[in-house]
């Protein structure tokens, strides 16, 4: 199972690696009224803020959720906050939040299939949905980005150009020459 452990960390690793468009916001209060908040949500209870997760099997995992919400029928609804200036979810987000899924799953949690990333603007607060993804489609990113990681392979070079603004591997990348 190091190669696991080896995925977990290549994998939260590329999720910065891969760029960062927003800074850390922390999670709101558990009392803080949101009337933009999805129904759904608004009729959980919130169960986690600002949680540490972690699990030791198979490996050695910790992550820190922003919120947990647990539904009436028991299950749970991840949200994540961001602070940003558009609405979008990025691929980093549904791996984020899948990430938090698998540790809930593994903690012997019912999770949702999908989970809400919740953008922080200047003046607005949007909820959007994020399919989480399978356990199955989680380790195929995390062995991409540990093949990565070892440079048997090359990215695939992006087609816009707004996102190599925020690329780490800018400096070095083929396709700007």
């Amino acid at each position: 199972m190091e190669w696991f452990f080896l995925l977990v960390v290549l994998g939260i690793g590329a999720l910065f690696a891969f760029g960062s468009n927003h800074t850390a916001t922390p999670a709101r209060t558990p009392d803080a009224a949101d009337d933009n908040a999805p129904l759904l949500l608004k009729k959980s209870r919130l169960l986690l803020v600002e949680q540490t997760l972690r699990i030791q099997d198979p490996t050695p995992i910790k992550a820190r959720v922003d919120e947990v919400y647990q539904q009436p029928n028991g299950e749970l609804i991840i949200v994540d906050t961001k602070a940003r200036n558009s609405s979008r979810v990025y691929m980093k987000d549904v791996i984020q939040l899948s990430l938090y899924g698998y540790i809930l799953r593994k903690m012997g949690h019912r999770v949702s299939p999908f989970g809400y990333v919740r953008v922080q603007k200047p003046e607005t607060v949007d909820y959007l949905i994020a399919p989480l993804l399978s356990e199955a489609e989680l380790m195929q990113w995390f062995e991409r980005a540990k093949i990565l990681e070892q440079g048997l392979s090359s990215p695939r070079f992006c087609e816009d150009a707004r996102k190599c603004e925020a690329c780490s591997e800018r400096n070095g990348c083929k396709a700007l020459g």
